[in-house]
C-alpha cells in the first residue's frame, strides 16, 4: 500500500493540540471529516493534555465498535521546535 491509499484508507490519531493542527493536517493529507472525529472528539471533549492525548485517542478507537478489527491507523504527534513522531498501527480487538 502507498502513501495515498494509507491516507484514503486509514484512521488518523493525530495528537490535538487545538484544532487548527487537526484541521490543517487533515487539509494537507486530503482526509475527510471522520477520518480525524476521534482527534476532534477527544479535543472537544478533554482539550490538549499534553503527551497523555493521543493514548486517550488511542482508547477511543479501540473501544469504538463501528471501528473494524484490523484497521489502520495512523497516529501523528508533533511538539514546539519542529519534534514530529509518527506510527502506522493496526487495530486488534
Amino acid at each position: 500500500m502507498d502513501a495515498g491509499q494509507l491516507a484514503q484508507r486509514a484512521l488518523f490519531a493525530i495528537h490535538p493540540g487545538g484544532p487548527r493542527i487537526i484541521d490543517e493536517l487533515a487539509e494537507l493529507l486530503g482526509l475527510r471529516p471522520g477520518q480525524v472525529q476521534v482527534s476532534n472528539r477527544i479535543l472537544r471533549d478533554y482539550g490538549n493534555m499534553s503527551s497523555a492525548t493521543l493514548p486517550h485517542v488511542w482508547k477511543a478507537m479501540l473501544e469504538d465498535e463501528a471501528v473494524p478489527d484490523g484497521t489502520l491507523i495512523v497516529s501523528l504527534a508533533s511538539a514546539p521546535g519542529l519534534t514530529v513522531s509518527g506510527a502506522i498501527l493496526r487495530k486488534r480487538a
